[in-house]
């Protein structure tokens, strides 16, 4: 086994340089010349004269200790610009490195965007960049994109471009979720589909030929440490972060118009996973239980715009409604997903939320059984730890006591109504009988005086009509 050689190593630098010792900066564009203020230390079995192997080191040492800042971002996408440009061919893992770094640098880019808001705009950016986080996300996709051209069963590469179309998802409706820019998203989310589904059907096959991954960091030329092959646990946390992102589209209608099916393939896509490990489902199932609630949302919307307009109408006498018979469904698939959780933990206010939610469509009774059960999450949700609810266990109380005087208010109106009816269906009390026409028993002495006084009335009709004449 060789030694361990530890290699002081400019950021973006070709062999020839770093074999020079000289130190300067891999600033994206012209400032390839530049100064370098710091250099990267990293300590691996690298050969000096591998590029590949020191670009993978370079990134691996980046995922080690560089999150916080884009320097070693730009080292990395000037490095493998280079290389290209110099005729070198790329692995699949260098193409994926590549998409990576561009797409990380997303980030920074909006957080530079942000601090510039408020200073002078001529003055150039520290990075010397001026690329929005969308032209990153937009060329990270493009250079996966060249990469599968190459390597189209690359599970590297369809994940990192599959994360990006996610990626501009949410950057696109991260602060407006209007009609037009949730059909700006539709192309992404598509596209996202299908790139998972081809990467776990790569994943599968990998695993049933390949358990643990040899040959792949073979290929590669690297060694185990410096490449980690994609995991089951990478593919759910896409799969993740892609049905959050239908989430927040699902406050318009565009998606299910023009993409009914993508619901249906979120849905089984959860399945599948649940299916593939259930032992460790409780993930899956609370994201497929918010994402339940999250359909159900919108009906629950028209639902309340209709109650609205019938806010006077006694219960009995509310049409159906297909809002609420959808909305009932999607909130009742939720409640069974949270159901078969067995610590919800975090996910209290959320089980919660969807009772009080289905209380509201439920009968008076199931109500009450609901709101009670969401209290109890809640107040276990504040004992644990998870919040503060005591001003929503309030209103859901005071909900309770003016729902049961409605409740009360409401018997007794049904009491009246039924003893009318009952009145009107007895013989005996007959208009011609002994009942006038309020209910009110008369005896024979006053109905006498009742025909005097009618007979009177009549008479003097008759006077005014001759008077008139």
């Amino acid at each position: 086994m060789s030694a361990t050689i530890r290699n002081k190593r400019p950021q973006g630098l070709s062999k020839s340089k770093l074999r020079k010792g000289e130190n300067s900066t891999a600033k994206k564009g012209k400032t390839e010349n530049k100064q370098l203020e710091e250099t990267i230390e990293f300590a691996t079995d690298v050969d000096p004269e591998d590029e590949l192997a020191q670009l993978y080191a370079l990134y691996t040492t980046y995922l080690d200790s560089y999150l916080d800042s884009p320097k070693l971002l730009y080292g990395i996408v000037h490095e493998c610009d280079r290389l290209l440009r110099s005729g070198k061919q790329l692995t699949a893992l260098a193409h994926k490195i590549f998409s990576d770094a561009l797409r990380r640098l997303s980030l920074f880019a909006e957080t530079k965007k942000k601090k510039k808001h408020n200073k002078d705009k001529t003055k150039s950016s520290e990075d010397g960049s001026d690329d929005s986080p969308e032209d990153f996300l937009n060329a990270a996709i493009q250079r996966a994109t060249d990469g599968l051209e190459e390597f189209p069963c690359s599970i590297d590469l369809l994940l990192v471009r599959c994360d990006t179309y996610i990626a501009l998802t949410e950057l696109r409706l991260k602060d407006s979720r209007s009609s037009k820019l949730v059909e700006s998203c539709l192309d992404y989310i598509q596209n996202a589909s299908k790139d998972y589904d081809q990467a776990r059907s790569v994943l599968e096959d990998e695993h049933k030929k390949d358990p643990k991954g040899k040959s792949k960091q073979k290929q590669a030329n690297v060694t185990a440490k410096e490449l980690i092959p994609v995991s089951w646990d990478e593919l759910r946390d896409i799969l993740l972060r892609l049905s959050k992102a239908l989430e927040i589209t699902l406050e318009s209608d565009l998606i299910a118009e023009q993409l009914p099916h993508i619901y249906t393939w979120i849905e089984n896509a959860h399945k599948k996973e649940i299916e593939r490990d259930p032992e460790n489902d409780s993930i899956m199932r609370s994201s497929l239980g918010k994402f339940y609630m999250a359909k159900a949302s919108p009906y629950l919307v028209v639902y309340e715009e209709q109650l609205e307009r019938l806010s006077d109408a006694f219960d009995a006498d509310r049409p159906p409604s297909k809002a609420k018979d959808e909305a009932s469904k999607y909130l009742t698939a939720a409640l069974d997903e949270f159901a078969k959780i067995d610590t919800l933990g975090a996910l209290l206010p959320v089980v919660a939320e969807a009772k009080v939610s289905l209380g509201n469509l439920s009968s008076a009774e199931m109500q009450e059984q609901l709101y009670k059960e969401a209290i109890g999450h809640l107040r276990e949700a504040t004992e644990e730890g998870f919040g503060d609810y005591t001003e929503e266990i309030e209103e859901l109380q005071n909900n309770e006591d003016e729902d049961e005087d409605e409740d009360e208010e409401r018997e007794d109106e049904q009491k009246i109504r039924r003893k009318v009816d009952e009145e009107d269906d007895d013989p005996d009390n007959d208009i011609d009988g002994d009942f006038d026409f309020e209910g009110h028993e008369i005896d024979e002495e006053d109905e006498e005086d009742l025909r005097q006084l009618t007979a009177a009335l009549y008479d003097d009709s008759e006077d005014d009509d001759d008077d008139s004449e």
